[in-house]
């Protein structure tokens, strides 16, 4: 909660998509003096035209809102392509068991040619993957794009194909290896459904709530005019 509060993962979040850190800045700049305005304008607006202190709180309230909101921004984008990464790796593996025994077992030419299937953003990597492996840089590339990937599946799946890059193929190891794709498919696919199960229920309980609200407006309306009806 401290690291979101002091934005301490800002670099590396900004090095996951490229960014620079001024441009980030300039941003948050921009939305905390908008929102700073809106907040302002709006305690100015309830507060019967008066301009007080609550005005200023108004600001200072609606101009964090607005610094954060970049942030935010910024952290579920990563996060969105993170997700894309993860979804694409079981089908990179699923291109290269396929084409491994076509390519004779070796492993740079069926990277090559798994490339050909991938979209972005895993094709442009997988290329890089065959340009450094041509290039005899060793483990250290394969172990770069299972960081790319980011999960612990792809750190030890890389090895073993690093491995086999080195040494040979070895069968019992690649079965292995789809078993674990099937299995990682299985999970992906779990996921999903909790995901979506979650957004549902998300969705349901702000439709509840907007239920609940405008019964409890609807009465407090009606209670309101008989009170009025008996004064009268």
């Amino acid at each position: 909660m401290l690291d979101i509060l002091l934005e301490k993962d800002t670099k590396k979040y900004l090095d996951a998509v490229n960014g620079t850190y001024t441009t980030h800045i300039v941003q948050q700049i921009m939305f905390a003096l908008i929102f700073g305005g809106v907040g302002m304008g709006f305690v100015f607006i309830i507060g019967g035209m008066e301009f007080n202190y609550k005005v200023i709180i108004g600001g200072l309230i609606g101009g964090l809102l607005g610094f954060k909101v970049i942030y935010f921004r910024l952290r579920n984008e990563v996060k969105n392509r993170m997700n894309i990464r993860k979804a694409q790796f079981p089908e990179f593996l699923k291109y290269f068991n396929a084409l491994v025994s076509v390519n004779n077992n070796n492993i740079v030419r069926t990277l090559e040619s798994t490339a050909e299937y991938m979209q972005e953003p895993l094709k442009e990597e997988v290329d890089e993957l065959v340009e450094r492996a041509y290039k005899n840089e060793g483990r250290e590339a394969f172990m770069d794009f299972a960081r790319f990937i980011g999960t612990s599946e792809s750190i030890m799946i890389m090895g073993v194909l690093s491995d086999f890059n080195e040494h040979g193929v070895d069968s019992a190891k690649l079965k292995d290896m789809e078993e674990t794709v099937s299995k990682m498919n299985e999970n992906m696919m779990n996921e999903r459904i909790i995901r979506e199960s979650n957004s549902i229920e998300k969705y349901a309980n702000t439709s509840l709530l907007a239920s609940i609200g405008f019964v409890v407006l609807f009465v407090g309306t009606i209670f309101v005019q008989l009170i009025s009806d008996l004064n009268f």
